[in-house]
């Protein structure tokens, strides 16, 4: 798990853009509700897990014009708190030059045991608060298991 920065107020996410500019390039930092998190380097086994999971995404989504990128942090207006990075986003339209994808078609996260719980409870949240999103994988690097949640016609989250 990351480790949070001592801050007397919440940081909203174009603060946060700002104060994680001026950190060295090897840092990789995330917003969750309010606090900064510096992460933790991912294990071989979640590693693996990404690079082969985004080399088929990625496949498939060429085919219709998107592209998979790992590392992609992603802001939404409803909730300008948080500035997480998901293992993989999937979208479509130009690149964005600070980092921060506004536009996911899909997210996949794969969990490590340390993160479990805000991956599962305040992560899924969010990533279903934007409304772009599509669908959200969950990805178990521990076992041969992937939750997949589509949002339905009625904006309602399908498992």
């Amino acid at each position: 798990m990351g480790v949070a920065v001592r801050r007397e107020t919440r940081m909203r996410a174009s603060d946060f853009m700002a104060w994680v500019s001026t950190r060295p390039d090897e840092e990789r930092w995330e917003l969750i509700e309010g606090f900064c998190y510096l992460m933790a380097p991912q294990s071989e086994r979640h590693q693996r897990s990404v690079t082969n999971l985004l080399r088929h995404i990625d496949l498939l989504a060429e085919r219709r014009g998107y592209r998979a990128v790992p590392g992609l942090a992603l802001l939404s207006p409803t909730m300008d708190d948080y500035a997480p990075v998901p293992d993989i986003v999937l979208r479509c339209g130009p690149a964005f030059p600070d980092g921060y994808a506004r536009d996911p078609i899909l997210v996949a996260e794969v969990l490590s045991p340390s993160t479990i719980s805000n991956d599962r409870g305040r992560k899924t949240a969010f990533f279903r608060s934007i409304e772009s999103l599509r669908t959200f994988l969950i990805v178990y690097q521990d076992e041969p298991r992937i939750e997949v949640w589509r949002r339905g016609n009625d904006d309602a989250w399908i498992k």
